[in-house]
């Protein structure tokens, strides 16, 4: 039970050595805020433009670069939204290639990817993440909810 304690601690921001705006989680392992000031999204391209909204510099759909961080944004995205898909920002530009490589919206590619059976489907070109972790492919222009993340300062 401790263990369990100390995981969510990291994930959800118990105690961490720095604040993010209202709506924002901290993730202290990697000075992380994350979280959306929407209910809904409004695509990909609107979504992406209000993460960097919030921060110019570092503001992003969030970018689940390795397991670790895709436990977190999937835990975030429960708490926030409850047991729903959540937009990440993955995307490529073939939709009706499955073999096309994704980028996040910095414009690196994605090396790490959870995808579920038979996913990605053709003729999506987003990503949404279940509350699982589990990643499916969705049309760009989809209106779910989304993650933003931007880096602090420790």
């Amino acid at each position: 039970m401790p263990v369990l304690l100390v995981v969510l601690c990291c994930f959800l921001g118990a105690v961490v050595g720095f604040d993010c705006p209202d709506g924002y989680f901290p993730i202290a392992d990697v000075y992380l805020c994350v979280g959306s000031q929407e209910e809904a999204g409004n695509g990909y391209d609107h979504n992406d433009r209000n993460c960097k909204s919030m921060n110019i510099d570092n503001g992003w759909l969030t970018q689940p670069r390795n397991a670790f961080k895709n436990t977190a944004f999937a835990q975030i995205s429960l708490k926030k939204y409850g047991n729903v898909t959540t937009m990440i920002g993955a995307k490529r530009d073939d939709v009706n290639d499955k073999k096309a490589k994704y980028f996040y919206s910095d414009g690196s590619s994605v090396t790490y990817t959870n995808w579920a059976a038979s996913e990605p489907a053709k003729g999506t070109g987003c990503v949404a993440i279940d509350t699982n972790g589990v990643w499916y492919g969705v049309s760009c222009d989809s209106k779910i909810p989304y993650l933003c993340q931007f880096t602090v300062q420790p």
